[in-house]
């Protein structure tokens, strides 16, 4: 029954959605699933070519660009390859804001191609920008790919935690109750909201039962929220009514410990999607190598840097600059989104689309040592993995209090012992070395920030 709803929503309902709307989702996502198959220097080669052609526009329309671009003398003819995006200056979030809409928007294009958003992300400062509605069925297309590759679809039902962000992933911008109505004719399309930041699985169950039935279902949060809830789900022995066919993780970093929780409590190996406020989906972990990531098609470039600006190399670390090569209206040209990453090898599934290994989170998220150097989120979790047993925490964060002094907050579970404690702070004090104390401090829960994440690495000491 599944697979016939599957065949009849793909094949048939989504297509005469399109023509019934105008739209052209079904024909783009055909696009990226096949180009998912060709081979890198292919793809490359397309997306050099498309690169060329929004430095063009960017310079012609854009006074930001024009004026950057053309100080930094970029010229669009001499790209010739992704690694030249080296050759062109980085904006920044701060940058852009300073510019202003009317500097960073395309004086050619109608304001009707204009949906306007806003986020406000780490630094708390508002940050208002362009998407191009021209650009809405690439981008829709593009998370039905992410879900392909998670096992599921927009049929399927979708249940989410609540946040305070406004989930942009399936929506029609400025779409009304008629448009809402169409994608549920159409496409069967259902999604639930667990409205409580920390919901138990009383209500996750009873959601389940009201909304799903005997459909399929998939869960898609925070990994904090999910791991909060997954360790409810499983101090209280309760059976869900059916599990998901997926859980997708997004908006955080994934680590050891919270996929720990989720693949226990729901059944399901957590798939990690990566996205940005600004570009939305960016990359996701590859369906058959799950280790590491994929650029989720054509519509992103992903130029991970060294620090002297280099182009890194498959498993090195570096700063994550992102290129929309959709959005007409207000480009993203080798735009810094905070964000550290390692670049990966070529993939065993054989996918052309550029790879990442890891996701390593915000840049944000590091310990500064007195002698200038910088650990991620990343390297710090490292040390918990080796130390305790899986099982032994349901989450934890480490809190840079002072230069000196660093607090290690654990949500422990009872199966967490002294002798964990203790080899964990030893590992820890290696790690950060002798200039910095370490303090292990045991919670009962990790209170959200005001964006409603949860911080793997906080810093309470001034960039």
């Amino acid at each position: 029954m599944r697979s016939a709803r599957r065949w009849l929503a793909a094949r048939v309902a989504l297509p005469l959605s399109d023509r019934v709307s105008g739209r052209r989702i079904s024909s783009r996502l055909a696009h990226l699933q096949a180009q998912q198959w060709w081979s890198p220097d292919r793809i490359e080669t397309d997306a050099v070519a498309r690169l060329r052609g929004l430095l063009e526009h960017a310079i012609a329309h854009v006074p930001y660009y024009r004026r950057l671009l053309g100080e930094a003398g970029v010229r669009p003819a001499a790209i010739r390859s992704l690694g030249d995006l080296s050759r062109v200056p980085v904006s920044t979030k701060a940058a852009l804001r300073a510019a202003g809409l009317e500097q960073t928007t395309a004086e050619s294009l109608p304001a009707s191609r204009r949906w306007t958003s806003i986020t406000s992300g780490s630094s708390g400062m508002p940050f208002r920008f362009h998407f191009d509605m021209a650009a809405e069925d690439t981008r829709l297309a593009t998370f039905m790919l992410a879900l392909e590759w998670a096992g599921v679809g927009v049929w399927d039902v979708e249940i989410k935690i609540g946040s305070p962000f406004r989930d942009a992933s399936w929506r029609y911008p400025r779409v009304g109750s008629l448009g809402q109505l169409g994608r549920r004719v159409f496409l069967g399309q259902r999604a639930g909201r667990l409205q409580s930041m920390r919901p138990t699985p009383e209500e996750l169950s009873r959601l389940v039962r009201e909304i799903a039935g005997r459909r399929a279902w998939f869960l898609r949060a925070f990994p904090s929220m999910l791991a909060v809830l997954g360790d409810q789900v499983i101090q209280s022995g309760l059976d869900l009514p059916a599990y998901p066919r997926a859980v997708i993780s997004r908006g955080e970093t994934l680590t050891a410990v919270r996929r720990a929780t989720i693949e226990r409590a729901f059944r399901r190996s957590p798939v990690d999607h990566y996205a940005c406020n600004e570009m939305a989906h960016v990359a996701q972990s590859c369906p058959d190598a799950p280790s590491g990531f994929h650029v989720l098609g054509d519509r992103i470039i992903v130029h991970v840097v060294r620090a002297d600006g280099r182009p890194a190399g498959p498993g090195e670390t570096g700063r994550v600059l992102l290129t929309d090569l959709e959005n007409r209206v207000m480009p993203f040209i080798n735009y810094a989104v905070g964000d550290r990453a390692t670049v990966g090898a070529p993939c065993p599934c054989r996918r052309g689309l550029a790879s990442l290994a890891t996701v390593d989170g915000r840049e944000a998220e590091v310990i500064r040592l007195p002698a200038g150097e910088q650990l991620s989120a990343f390297t710090l979790e490292s040390c918990i993995n080796a130390e305790c047993d899986v099982g032994a925490l349901s989450e934890f964060q480490i809190v840079q209090t002072a230069l000196e002094r660093v607090v290690v907050r654990l949500v422990t579970t009872p199966r967490f012992t002294r002798d964990e404690a203790r080899r964990l702070r030893r590992a820890f004090e290696k790690v950060l070395g002798p200039d910095v104390s370490v303090d292990l401090e045991e919670v009962a829960s990790i209170p959200p920030e005001p964006s409603g994440k949860r911080l793997v690495v906080k810093t309470e000491v001034p960039l």
